[in-house]
């Protein structure tokens, strides 16, 4: 998992007294290509969902996302992303992983958890 630029940048506007818009959305898609803090999307962005649950700790915050089984069937799916819109928007982190192939009897979980500080 990498954490973005954009990202960083949206931490700078919080710390200087701005208010960003917090992660709210998950993306999936189907690019291989490695993540890098430079990107600013996913690679091949098939579909967002709103986040399922967001855990805080005294260092952490955690994203998760379930997708169902009824959802993006028949594709290969190879990345995901944190975003804080259902469109457009920060991309917050962007993770790549072995394909899957999804089918019907199978439902996804998503889940990014950020440490912050010496954990």
């Amino acid at each position: 998992m990498v954490f973005t630029n954009t990202a960083v940048l949206n931490i700078i506007d919080y710390l200087d007294g701005n208010a960003p818009t917090a992660p709210t959305h998950m993306g999936v898609g189907t690019s291989a290509v490695v993540a890098d803090i430079s990107q600013t999307a996913l690679g091949a962005e098939l579909a967002r969902y709103a986040i399922d649950t967001t855990t805080s700790g005294s260092s952490s915050i955690t994203f998760t996302y379930v997708l169902p089984s009824i959802t993006q069937n028949g594709e290969s799916l190879t990345e995901f992303g944190v975003f804080n819109a259902a469109s457009g928007s920060t991309m917050f982190t962007r993770t790549t992983h072995t394909a899957l192939a999804k089918t019907s009897s199978i439902e996804v979980e998503y889940t990014v958890t950020i440490n912050v500080g010496n954990t």
